[in-house]
């Protein structure tokens, strides 16, 4: 199954108000584009931009499983470390 952009997404959404033979046609007719999935645009990224990715997605990932913390992400290529620590919000703290 094809990976669908928001940009296509959003188009399919609008089109909602459509008769569903026209959507299907509308999907058909835009091909699958493989440089458009995130896959590829990591692959072909500068490093530190995949790295910068990967650790903000991560802190995101914390923040789904523990919300109770404030998440957030740091690299330091100097000394050579990435960091993702959750403090506990301020709300939360006694």
């Amino acid at each position: 199954m094809a990976d669908l952009s928001r940009r296509k997404a959003l188009g399919l959404i609008a089109a909602v108000a459509v008769p569903p033979t026209v959507v299907v046609a509308v999907a058909a007719a835009s091909p699958f584009d493989p440089a458009d999935t995130l896959q590829h645009r990591l692959s072909t990224s500068d490093p530190v931009h995949v790295a910068q990715y990967h650790a903000a997605r991560l802190a995101e990932v914390m923040g789904e499983i523990d919300p109770a913390r404030s998440w957030r992400s740091h690299i330091d290529h100097e000394h050579g470390f990435a960091l993702v620590c959750g403090d506990l919000r301020k709300e939360e703290k006694q």
